[in-house]
């Protein structure tokens, strides 16, 4: 695991893309769903630099799982039963959240697959603790971001079609969609090389590619592995194609490509795309 870096905590503040959604990178919530005495310990330990949400009962976790929950913490005294329909709550309310289960030093762990991403056992350390927040508060903010970025680039991409270079610079949404993109890839620069191996190694293990799909088993220079096609044309990327077409993408930053023939935008780091299975 990672140690504490604290990128989690990059934002990028809410703002229409006048696509009639409006989407947004906040600072990571963590929720805390134990009984009120480690619930409030655990809060000591991380709520610097994150905010923090404490539940002391089922009902009260439910109401906390909101879309801005980026860490959520199911402690040692949830039931197991409790434990999994919460952990299905995070990921239908706040796809993009990442979990940790505590669990007593005489059980055994979930079953891997089961909607976490870490599992401690009691007695819990801080160090242990902060380190599992900050590394997956981090993955959560960079994979929202990427789904943030592929929101306006491809608002972007559509207001493109028709206008000429005078036209874009003269349009007033256009341009504030570019430097919402430029502010945004500097955040995904940021928490990038804020990663180790260990970070890298759990967002990729988030990433499944489609069977019928498909993914290149070679990285792009740019980082990530691009789909094998496009999705809208079906033109194959990563061969040489003549026209103008190169290999039939660009790189628009890490999991996200235009296809060079038809201008379609895709990702492969968000949990509603059609290539990805959370978990």
């Amino acid at each position: 695991m990672s140690s504490s870096r604290g990128d989690g905590g990059s934002t990028i503040s809410e703002e229409s893309t006048g696509t009639g959604q409006s989407v947004s990178v906040s600072p990571p919530t963590v929720l805390i769903a134990d009984g009120p005495n480690r619930a409030k310990r655990y809060e000591q330990w991380i709520q610097d630099p994150f905010p923090v949400r404490r539940a002391r009962s089922p009902d009260e976790a439910r109401d906390e799982i909101t879309k801005d929950i980026g860490v959520a913490i199911a402690g040692a005294g949830v039931s197991d039963e409790t434990t999994q329909e919460l952990l299905e709550l995070v990921t239908v309310r706040s796809p993009f959240a990442r979990a940790i289960v505590v669990q007593g030093d005489d059980q055994p762990p979930m079953l891997e697959g089961a909607g976490y991403d870490v599992c401690l056992f009691t007695p819990v350390e801080k160090g242990d603790l902060r380190q599992a927040v900050h590394q997956l508060a981090r993955i959560s903010t960079y994979e929202r971001a990427v789904s943030a970025f592929f929101e306006y680039t491809t608002h972007a991409a559509s207001i493109q079609v028709g206008k000429s270079e005078e036209e874009l610079a003269d349009h007033e949404t256009y341009q504030k969609i570019q430097a919402r993109i430029e502010q945004i890839k500097a955040t995904l620069e940021r928490i990038r090389s804020s990663m180790d191996e260990a970070d890298r190694r759990v967002l990729m293990e988030s990433i499944e590619s489609d069977p019928a799909a498909g993914f290149s088993e070679h990285p792009s220079s740019s980082g990530g592995r691009h789909p094998d096609r496009c999705s809208e044309c079906h033109l194959d990327w990563g061969t040489r194609h003549g026209d103008g077409l190169g290999k039939g993408y660009d790189q628009l930053g890490a999991f996200v490509w235009k296809c060079t023939r038809c201008g379609a935008v895709q990702q492969s780091a968000s949990a509603s795309h059609q290539w990805v299975a959370r978990r």
